[in-house]
């Protein structure tokens, strides 16, 4: 979820859409798909749509805001939310490490296409 958070934040550097335009197109894909998938899916799917889940990840607070939730859903509640002092500590090094990730992925993908 932090490599979410780096990603949305750098969304520009990847995409000539928006972020913005990105997930509606996303949510809208969703809400295309409903008929076929599981009720609990698409009321989760519903849920992510109105929280505006995607552009939500710029934010610190809607990291947190997402893995306190996820914590919570488990079967054994864990405290996922406290992992943010992680990421707020070593920020510059996650985010380093997403970008060369990225780049990495994004160079496998393109290889695969050929």
């Amino acid at each position: 979820m932090f490599y979410d958070h780096f990603l949305a934040c750098d969304w520009r550097r990847y995409s000539e859409a928006t972020l913005e335009d990105f997930s509606s197109a996303v949510y809208a894909s969703f809400e295309a798909a409903r008929e076929e998938l599981p009720p609990a899916a698409a009321t989760r799917l519903r849920q992510i749509t109105s929280a505006d889940l995607l552009c939500s990840y710029r934010e610190v607070e809607g990291i947190r805001r997402a893995l306190e939730k996820m914590g919570v859903r488990l079967r054994r509640p864990v405290a996922l939310g406290k992992s943010i002092a992680d990421l707020e500590r070593h920020y510059d090094a996650f985010h380093a490490d997403f970008t060369e990730f990225f780049a990495e992925l994004r160079a496998y993908v393109a290889r695969t296409q050929e």
